[in-house]
Order: C-alpha cells, then sequence, then structure tokens
C-alpha cells in the first residue's frame, strides 16, 4: 500500500510515519511537506491513502527558502485536486488545530469537517485531533483506519 504522509512538522511527521509502518504492513510511505509537494506527488504517482495536515505552506520550506505562505486550508486544496482528476483515493486529516483561518475565514475544525464530509464522499473518511503529549489520536487514527482500509489488520 502506497501512503502519502502530507505534513510540515518534523516531530509530528516522524510520528505519523512510525505509526503508519506500525499499522500497515508494508506500507510505501512518501513524504510531502508541502502543498505543492503533494500535488506533485499525486500528479505522478499511484497511492492508495493520503494522511492529511490541514495547514501547510505553499511550497517547502528549506534553509534559503521559507515555503512562500503558510496555507490554512491547503488540505482542502489537496482534497479538491484529488476529486477534480477523479483520484482513487482515501483521505484521513491529522491536525492539531481546532480552528482554522482568521477574520472572516475562520472555521472551527467540526465546521470543516461536516464541509469536507460533505463535499469529498467516497474520499474523506474524517479526521484525528493529534497531540504531541497524548497518545488518543494513535487509537483514533487506527479505528479509522480499520474501518475503512482492507490491508489494516484488526486487533
Amino acid at each position: 500500500m502506497r501512503v502519502l504522509l502530507v505534513e510540515d512538522t518534523d516531530n509530528k511527521r516522524r510520528e505519523l510515519e512510525l505509526f503508519i509502518e506500525n499499522a500497515i504492513v508494508g506500507a510505501d510511505v512518501i513524504v510531502a511537506k508541502s502543498l505543492q509537494a503533494a500535488l506533485k506527488v499525486m500528479s505522478s504517482d499511484v497511492i492508495d491513502l493520503v494522511i492529511l495536515d490541514m495547514s501547510l505552506p505553499a511550497f517547502d520550506i528549506s534553509v534559503s527558502e521559507d515555503g512562500f505562505k503558510h496555507l490554512p486550508y491547503a488540505g482542502c486544496d489537496v482534497l479538491e485536486f484529488i476529486d477534480s482528476r477523479d483520484i482513487d483515493v482515501l483521505v484521513v486529516v491529522v491536525t492539531a488545530f481546532g480552528q482554522f483561518g482568521q477574520g472572516l475565514d475562520v472555521k472551527t475544525l467540526t465546521q470543516l469537517n461536516a464541509e469536507l464530509t460533505r463535499d469529498y464522499q467516497g474520499i474523506y473518511l474524517g479526521y484525528v485531533t493529534y497531540s504531541a503529549i497524548a497518545d488518543q489520536w494513535r487509537t483514533d487514527l487506527l479505528q479509522i483506519l480499520q474501518e475503512n482500509v482492507r490491508s489494516i489488520a484488526h486487533d
């Protein structure tokens, strides 16, 4: 199973990658750290599952580049890209935030989840709230995967 992990935060990315490798036997994990990197992978590779952060830089951040702009709804752009191209893939959002955007553009995670559930049926499996200090996200993510992905071992 080919898994695209879209995450720009190093520690969270390492924890998610280890989780995926343990939860999905034989997983081939591809990492993207920005919106554009994720879209490039989705354009050129066959992916079975996307573990997606919602807020991402537009481009990869490097020593000399700042990623251009941090986009609070970059995950929505990835989902729209998948939907508009009829890519056969499942997506789980993993985020540490409960609110996105600013000013009139603010949405709570609950509001965003309702929109994604409505707009991306058959693609979007749900969200998991990540925490660096608690392990509940692991249980929640495993449950979503066990319910929706055939190659996940059930306890």
